[in-house]
């Protein structure tokens, strides 16, 4: 890898940090040891009310520190992306160690300009007893079941990046608003939606890894999957128009384990407690509003002779594995999930790939002859039109055709 190669773009890591002085350095090391050119690397470190060495070590490391106001993690990402002007943002916690690729295989996946953010593999472990064996009998922080739970959209409205290990692109953190700062847990989960909704694509890389060291008392762990709770609780009231309240649902608390129970205990009160509190009208939290996806990423483009296709700004979709894509029709909250075949003829048409192309691509990969692929592939152009994540435009198609 060419250190002048201008291929790749500038990246500002940003981390949130208060009072971390016991993992921090060795989070600094892991990023000074990327392979990603250094020279387009900003680390930027903000000490939110920390009362430890956290910022002398952020300094000691070449770090830039930000001061932050002690509001909690999105509103100490937010100060952090603010100090620095990389295209791309990555987002790791304090007490997170990335593997030397991490950043260059992020970073890869925003080839197209339609992605707006990309999230790692987490390995998760602790130091406290009790949660370590959480985390080994719940099975809730295995790769799959982090990928289920999070970009794959399976178990919520959309899918979503955990901040503690991500990339996005600036623009697409911007033209989202940033972090919601009043949300008290689920912001990640806020921002990734309103990313998606924006028209831009979630994306997943599995060969970036991060290891999270969780270093909470077993306490304090219990007391975030309160705030968790709380937070789903926000969502679920904010997003209500997306069918948001049909996704979430409180925890199940039957379970053998006594960690687990306490676990899923706590969030199903964090998230009783909140919506109770939307019931007696003591909490009010803004309605987020259907939001057309943005145009940019939805361009028409000729298909056959007097006709166009034209993704439809009325759907959202996201990637979650080599040829899966989830895709949701907004008015209607219809979920389409396409896989093996169709999963690669909608990641063609989305990367812009010509009718002729496409089908050359199914004879090849799949041993069809080309009558075959041509049949499957205008049946699947019929079935997406008809569910509306497709749109014809033969009037668009006269144009294009006309147009040297």
């Amino acid at each position: 890898m060419s250190t002048n190669d201008q291929s790749f773009p500038t990246v500002d890591v940003v981390i949130p940090a208060r009072n971390e002085a016991r993992l921090l350095g060795e989070c600094l090391d892991s990023l000074a040891a990327q392979s990603y050119p250094a020279e387009l690397v900003r680390v930027i470190v903000v000490d939110d009310g920390s009362t430890d060495t956290t910022a002398e070590i952020a300094r000691s490391k070449g770090a830039t520190v930000v001061h932050g106001e002690k509001r909690g993690a999105g509103a100490a990402r937010n100060a952090g992306m603010a100090q620095g002007n990389g295209e791309l943002v990555a987002f790791l916690d304090a007490h997170c160690t990335a593997d030397p690729e991490w950043l260059r295989l992020l970073a890869e996946r925003f080839s197209s300009p339609g992605i707006g953010g990309c999230q790692a593999a987490i390995e998760h472990r602790a130091s406290n007893r009790k949660i370590q064996r959480y985390i080994e009998t719940s099975g809730a922080f295995t790769a799959e079941r982090i990928v289920e739970a999070t970009i794959s959209g399976r178990k919520h409205l959309f899918p979503w990046i955990l901040s503690g290990c991500s990339m996005y692109r600036r623009s697409a953190v911007e033209q989202a608003g940033g972090f919601n700062e009043t949300l008290p847990a689920c912001e990640d989960v806020d921002l990734s939606w309103r990313v998606l909704l924006l028209g831009y694509e979630l994306t997943h890389e599995p060969k970036a890894a991060c290891i999270h060291i969780d270093g909470n008392s077993w306490h304090r762990f219990l007391q975030k999957n309160y705030s968790y709770g709380k937070g789903a609780a926000l969502l679920a009231h904010m997003y209500r128009a997306h069918g948001a309240s049909e996704k979430y649902r409180s925890s199940r608390l039957w379970t053998l384990s006594l960690e687990r129970f306490l676990a899923a205990a706590y969030y199903d009160a964090g998230f009783r407690s909140q919506r109770l509190r939307f019931r007696l009208g003591l909490d009010h939290a803004t309605r987020v509003a259907v939001q057309q996806t943005a145009e940019q990423f939805r361009p028409a483009f000729a298909w056959t002779e007097g006709l166009a296709l034209q993704i439809s700004r009325d759907a959202v979709y996201w990637s979650y594995g080599e040829l899966e894509t989830a895709i949701v029709h907004i008015p209607t909250h219809r979920r389409l999930v396409m896989e093996g075949i169709a999963g690669f003829i909608w990641r063609r048409l989305a990367g812009g790939a010509s009718r002729e192309q496409i089908i050359a691509g199914m004879m090849q990969i799949y041993s069809i002859d080309q009558a075959t692929a041509a049949q499957d592939l205008d049946d699947f152009v019929s079935d997406a039109t008809e569910a509306g994540v497709l749109i014809r435009h033969p009037a668009v198609a006269r144009i294009l055709a006309l147009t040297p």
